[in-house]
């Protein structure tokens, strides 16, 4: 489906239950987003495309859509794009998101402890939002929304996906991640080595 199509699939939609259109884009990623800060780089890229998760969509939505309370996939952490429209964000720190049932005592210990709060924030045009692993977030659409979003794993949210992948039991992707870890590892002492 284009872009186009998800547009004019919304505006002949129910009003009152729109819809809320998302696909997978990390293919086309760089195309889309160009280079992005070093921060967001995402050390499951690294993978073959076969294992590596693809973790980038656009979402298009009419007023009313958004996504309800959660934690996002693994314990990773995300960057979303507002390319139109506004997003009226919630997002709660690891200490709100254990009392809502959402994260566990054990994964929030690998989170700095920064209380007990939640805030709320609107994302306009052109903003660039960072929701770090960990940190329960929901969000409503005002208006015609269209983002981009990416998920990733590297050295700032490791831990907690660690810990996530530990106690879902994913001994998979733990493997998995162990050895991508090593490999960040590595590259940065080569790195350094040659500094």
């Amino acid at each position: 489906m284009t872009l186009g199509e998800a547009i004019e699939l919304n505006s002949g939609c129910d009003k009152a239950d729109p819809w809320y259109i998302c696909w997978n884009v990390h293919d086309n990623r760089d195309e889309l987003v160009g280079e992005l800060p070093l921060a967001f780089e995402s050390w499951y890229d690294w993978l073959p495309d076969s294992v590596r998760p693809a973790w980038t969509w656009i979402f298009v939505g009419p007023s009313g859509t958004g996504t309800s309370l959660h934690l996002d996939t693994m314990g990773s952490s995300a960057w979303n794009a507002l390319m139109s429209g506004v997003k009226e964000w919630r997002i709660m720190s690891p200490q709100r998101s254990v009392q809502a049932g959402l994260l566990s005592e054990a994964v929030a210990e690998t989170l700095p402890d920064v209380g007990d709060f939640e805030y709320t924030c609107t994302q306009q045009p052109g903003d660039l939002l960072f929701v770090p692993g960990g940190w329960a977030h929901e969000v409503a659409n005002i208006g015609d929304t269209i983002s981009i979003t990416g998920n990733f794993v590297n050295a700032a949210n490791i831990h907690t996906v660690q810990a996530t992948l530990a106690r879902t039991k994913n001994e998979t992707w733990r493997e998995i991640t162990r050895r991508v870890r090593l490999a960040a590892a590595q590259a940065s002492g080569q790195r350094k080595g040659q500094g």
